[in-house]
C-alpha cells in the first residue's frame, strides 16, 4: 500500500480496501474515468490515485487540524462497523471507501462506497457520477454537489472515535454534543453507505442529482 502524505497536490483520490487486487482494479476503472471527466479539467494538475488498506492510514490525514488525533495513545480497532436500518444485512463495514479529499480543507472530503459485487459497468457509472460530484467540490458549485458523498469532518470525528473503540457516550463528551446528535450523525453516514450501495436508491440519488443520462439498467431493477 503507498503512503500519501506529501502536500505537493492539492486533490487527492485515496482508495481504503483490505483486497490488494480490488484496489488495483478499481484503479483502472477510476484512470479511465477521471480521464472522461470534467474534473480532469478544472485541476490545475493530476490528481493522484492511492491505496490503504487501513483506515487509520487515513486519519492522520483528516483530521490533521483536529484536537483528536492528539489523543491517539489506546490502541486501535481493525475495522469499522456500522449499523445498518434498511438493507438486508444488519451491519456495514466501512471498506472499499473511495475518498475524494482537499489538502488545505479536510471538511471538504467526500467518498464513494464501492461492493466487490459492482459490475465493471455499474462500477463505471457509480465513478462517473461520483467524478462529477468532485468537480463540483472543486468549482464550489454546490448545487451539483450530492450530501450523499459529503464526508464531514463530524462524521470524520465519530469514526476515529468509534475506531478507538469509545461508545456513544464517551464520543459525545469527547465532542461536548449530546448522544442524541452522536447517534443523529452516525445514522446519516451509514444513510449514505446504504444509498451508494443499493442499486435503486443510487439511481434515484443520480437522478436528482441531474444524472439522466444514466440508463436504469445499469444498476439493476428497483424493488
Amino acid at each position: 500500500m503507498l503512503g500519501f502524505n506529501s502536500a505537493s497536490l492539492r486533490y487527492k483520490f485515496i482508495y481504503l480496501t483490505k483486497n490488494i487486487y480490488h484496489g488495483i482494479a478499481i484503479h483502472a476503472l477510476f484512470q479511465e474515468s477521471l480521464q472522461a471527466s470534467v474534473l480532469q479539467q478544472v485541476c490545475d494538475a493530476d490528481v493522484p490515485f492511492y491505496l490503504i488498506d487501513k483506515y487509520i492510514n487515513f486519519i492522520p490525514f483528516s483530521l490533521r487540524f483536529e484536537s483528536a488525533w492528539a489523543d491517539h495513545s489506546c490502541d486501535f480497532e481493525q475495522d469499522i462497523i456500522l449499523p445498518a436500518k434498511r438493507l438486508d444485512v444488519k451491519r456495514i463495514p466501512f471498506s472499499n471507501i473511495l475518498f475524494f479529499v482537499d489538502m488545505y480543507n479536510p471538511g471538504r472530503t467526500s467518498f464513494l462506497s464501492v461492493s466487490q459485487n459492482d459490475t465493471f459497468t455499474t462500477l463505471g457509472k457509480k465513478l462517473d457520477v461520483f467524478m462529477g460530484h468532485c468537480a463540483s467540490v472543486v468549482t464550489r458549485d454546490k448545487k451539483s454537489q450530492c450530501s450523499s458523498f459529503w464526508f464531514t469532518l463530524r462524521e470524520q470525528q465519530i469514526m476515529f472515535h468509534m475506531l478507538a473503540g469509545r461508545t456513544v457516550k464517551e464520543i459525545s463528551q469527547k465532542l461536548n454534543v449530546s448522544d442524541k446528535l452522536i447517534y443523529k450523525d452516525r445514522d446519516l453516514l451509514t444513510r449514505k453507505l446504504e444509498i451508494q450501495r443499493e442499486p435503486w436508491l443510487y439511481r434515484r440519488m443520480c437522478l436528482r442529482v441531474g444524472q439522466h443520462a444514466l440508463e436504469s439498467s445499469a444498476f439493476g431493477p428497483g424493488p
